[in-house]
């Protein structure tokens, strides 16, 4: 089973690309402390398509705390002088919203 939950703070205002098959998508990150130690924080990169990634363009703003869940991604690749990396990533299939503030009226 491959299921993963995580709170935490963006630590940008998330924003929406568009796939080379036109699909709505966003990357985003967000700030995890570890438990017990508050000065270690771990940066986790997340994924979300289509109505999640909307919604989280629509109503969050970097600092918010928001929960996500989703399953743990591993893509394995080799770039262009050859050497072989790891990327892990969250692929959100659902989030929800610890601390809710109206995002702010922009002129």
């Amino acid at each position: 089973m491959n299921k993963i939950e995580l709170m935490g703070r963006l630590v940008a205002d998330v924003e929406v690309k568009k796939g080379k098959t036109g699909t709505e998508y966003t990357n985003f990150t967000i700030a995890v402390p570890r438990k017990g130690n508050k000065e270690v924080t771990d940066f986790i990169n997340c994924v979300a398509f289509g109505k999640i990634c909307e919604a989280l363009v629509k109503y969050t703003e970097k600092g918010n705390r928001i929960i996500v869940i989703g399953s743990l991604n591993l893509d394995k690749f080799t770039d262009k002088d050859g050497n072989f990396h790891t990327s892990v990533s969250i692929l959100v299939d659902d989030f929800y919203f610890v601390d809710f503030k109206a995002k702010k009226e922009e002129n």
